[in-house]
């Protein structure tokens, strides 16, 4: 970029994509997963133990939701630029063909 260019690679772009949400994904199944693994557990749970799981499950949730927003967003962003770099590049080229 030092020479006042951008070099964009729109497969690259494409493929980050297609990582970061498949990896959104992946972590969200991986978390689904687990609490499937550990309902028969909690459901037994009583009193103090209970109630500090079932805190720290609200925050782990939170923080689980935080991050799959934090990813989807990302994906959003990599796919608008991948779009939006598509279009100039569509419309440089016109530039020329006319």
């Amino acid at each position: 970029m030092a020479s006042g260019t951008v070099h964009v690679a729109f497969g690259d772009m494409e493929d980050a994509a297609a990582s970061v949400g498949a990896a959104n994904r992946a972590v969200q199944s991986e978390l689904d997963d687990l609490y499937r693994m550990l309902a028969p557990i909690i459901a037994n749970w009583t009193g103090e133990a209970s109630a500090s799981f079932q805190y720290q499950h609200r925050v782990w949730t939170q923080a689980a939701e935080d991050l799959n927003s934090v990813l989807s967003h990302i994906v959003a962003l990599l796919e608008d630029s991948h779009s939006a770099y598509r279009q100039a590049e569509a419309d440089a080229a016109s530039l020329w063909s006319e």
